[in-house]
């Protein structure tokens, strides 16, 4: 199964499975955002603790009160997580189990050079409005402060519906336009999207189009592979086409049990050799193994 992650996104930093009461597995998802001159990351200490590494490059150091971890579900507000500072280099946070949902964690940190100055302050926030005709928008904080990374999710009501980046709009009082960062799929298969806050209040519309109205086709990307190949009679495919997937393993080796997936991003689509084309690209991977 770890390979088969490694493959499905590289946002993901850790991957936490665990059962609730209800015997249904439960995800958190640990999403380290990039910075620049310095690295972060993090690792489990304990059953439900994680462990946060700060290594500043060089001549640099972590700006005070930069970091943060917040919580992203499908039920409630986003928000902030309590970090426990264990030492300049090591911090820790405490995750939440739900029992009927899975749950992102989005970790950032800011690094500057050593003889800078700080001068942190506490900026203003500013609203965001949210609108859309054939979706659902959640996970959407309400406010945010000037430079905070916002980020959403959209979940469509229709399967035949579909959302490119250029279709998200976010626009300030003053009429400006800010761009938006597609991040990807969950593992519920809600479209994740964020933006840099303005120091304005903004409003985001989603502008849903129906795949059957476009005459569009979306690729089937074969995902590199060892002792076989993959092969499809096509690189792309229109919405509702029929796929077929053929898979050869080389002489003396066999496809090996349940490792045959079709998926975009986080998001696993089918594990079978055949399939109805959804209205976006998909990656097709499978490993082999000896006899």
């Amino acid at each position: 199964m770890i390979k088969k992650i490694k493959y499905i996104s590289v946002i993901i930093s850790l991957v936490l499975f665990f059962t609730g009461c209800s015997f249904k597995t439960r995800t958190s998802t640990i999403v380290v955002q990039k910075t620049e001159h310095g690295k972060i990351s993090a690792n489990i200490y304990k059953e439900n603790q994680v462990t946060i590494n700060v290594n500043p490059e060089e001549g640099y150091k972590l700006l005070q009160n930069s970091l943060t971890v917040s919580e992203h579900n499908n039920k409630y507000t986003p928000q902030e997580m309590k970090i426990n500072k264990i030492s300049e280099t090591e911090y820790t946070f405490d995750l939440k189990f739900y029992e009927d949902m899975d749950c992102t964690y989005y970790i950032a940190g800011e690094f500057i050079p050593e003889n800078q100055k700080e001068t942190y302050s506490e900026k203003k926030s500013y609203s965001i409005e949210y609108s859309s005709q054939y979706s659902k928008i959640s996970n959407a904080p309400k406010t945010a402060k000037e430079g905070e990374k916002v980020i959403f999710e959209v979940d469509l009501y229709y399967n035949s519906y579909s959302i490119k980046t250029d279709d998200v709009k976010i626009t300030g009082e003053d009429g400006a336009s800010y761009p938006v960062t597609f991040e990807g799929f969950n593992i519920s298969g809600n479209y994740l999207y964020s933006f840099s806050m303005p120091s304005q209040n903004v409003s985001v519309k989603i502008e849903e189009y129906d795949a059957r109205s476009k005459n569009e086709t979306y690729k089937v990307n074969l995902m590199p592979v060892e002792n076989g190949k993959i092969s499809a009679d096509q690189e792309a495919y229109s919405y509702g086409t029929s796929v077929s997937i053929n898979v050869t393993p080389d002489s003396g080796y066999k496809i090996k049990e349940n490792s045959f997936i079709v998926f975009k991003d986080k998001k696993i689509i089918t594990s079978k050799y055949e399939f109805s084309m959804p209205p976006h690209e998909v990656n097709v991977y499978v490993e082999f193994i000896k006899e």
